[in-house]
């Protein structure tokens, strides 16, 4: 049925398979929460995979929202969950889809700053940095290529600094 304004109290299922549709044309104005469980429950959010023979699947992207006028634009957090009493934080991992069939190659991982929108503003920084401790160890920051199996090459590590037109060039310290 079509409704002006729908209002839901207690427990509301949407669907009653998993090959049901929603859509969703309006905005959220609220929070998304998952449901807390006594031994946690692991969920995910998925792109659309292609079902026509050679099509790509669909993208998904977490974009923040824009600043207005001199406002910043919104900030982009992602953080896994604090541990318990003694236990560990969680990790934060990203993986790029892997190759499939004999000639595919896997996805490439770009982390990168923004281009500055006037030529006289500065383009971000990109820091990677492991955490701070009391009386511990601090984490290590590594730097690894993959492994080549048979007669595959292995890759390089490359550390290169911007040049520039008239000012002064990065360095590498």
């Amino acid at each position: 049925g079509t409704f002006t304004d729908l209002t839901s109290t207690g427990n509301t299922t949407l669907g009653d398979a998993s090959s049901d549709t929603i859509t969703v044309t309006g905005s959220l104005n609220s929070n998304v929460n998952f449901l807390d469980a006594a031994t946690g429950a692991a969920y995910q959010i998925n792109g659309s995979d292609a079902t026509g023979a050679g099509n790509g699947g669909g993208a998904l992207s977490l974009i923040a929202g824009a600043g207005n006028t001199t406002g910043a634009g919104g900030n982009l957090v992602l953080n896994s969950g604090a541990g318990g009493t003694s236990g560990n934080g969680g990790a934060i991992t990203l993986i790029t889809g892997i190759g499939g069939g004999t000639t595919g190659a896997s996805g490439d991982i770009t982390v990168g700053s923004g281009v500055a929108a006037v030529a006289a503003k500065n383009s971000g920084a990109v820091n990677v940095a492991s955490g701070t401790v009391i009386t511990g160890t601090s984490g290590s920051i590594s730097v690894v290529t993959g492994n080549a199996s048979s007669n595959g090459t292995s890759g390089n590590i490359v550390l290169e600094v911007g040049t520039t037109a008239g000012g002064t060039a990065g360095s590498i310290s």
